[in-house]
């Protein structure tokens, strides 16, 4: 593309505020050489707000410049699964097993907005090269408002169960047998 990759188009004091805090744990606990259970635990927060540009380039000679922000956005994951894991012999079979239930949570509080501020020249000179800055953005949102505003506010859980065995018949013949079952509760945006 024949465009100046050296220019951001942007000020350099247009920017989001972002946060994201993970955090993973695990139990194990083994009752003999052939069985073990493990409980696993994920939470994740997010958390967003302030301007988020962003360019298209429009024909062969022109960008435009965009903004998606989002204002006081969170964003929470919850996940807990426990499992039983067995590597056991039924006669001269080898099985190794595993069973467990999964609980999954998801709530977003996200609140994301649009406008176009303008559209440029993407080389020469650009008298207006310095503009895409919080305070034009701000007179802009001030004057000709905001194009779209864009809710995400959801509660969703979904619940699951599964078992799987591996059965060893010879070694190099195993047969995989498994069963899933999921339960989706989405509480709407």
């Amino acid at each position: 593309l024949p465009l100046d990759y050296t220019r951001s188009y942007i000020s350099g004091d247009l920017g989001q505020v972002s946060q994201n805090t993970n955090l993973f744990g695990q139990m194990r606990y083994t009752f003999n050489s052939g069985w073990n259970t493990s409980t696993n635990i994920t939470v994740t927060n997010s958390y967003s707000n302030g301007p988020g540009p962003y360019f298209y380039l429009l024909g062969r000679d022109s960008i435009s410049r965009n903004d998606q922000f989002t204002t006081n956005s969170r964003d929470r994951m919850f996940e807990a699964q426990q499992n039983l894991n067995g590597d056991f012999f039924i006669g001269s079979l080898r099985n190794r097993f595993v069973a467990g239930l999964d609980v999954f949570n998801h709530v977003s509080n996200e609140l994301f907005g649009e406008g176009t501020l303008d559209t440029i020249p993407d080389h020469g000179t650009i008298p207006a090269y310095r503009d895409f800055n919080p305070q034009t953005l701000s007179a802009y949102y001030t004057t000709k408002g905001v194009s779209f505003y864009y809710p995400v506010n959801t509660i969703s859980n979904t619940y699951s169960a599964y078992a799987s065995d591996v059965l060893n018949l010879r070694d190099n013949l195993m047969v995989l047998a498994a069963l899933r079952v999921d339960h989706f509760v989405n509480k709407g945006t």
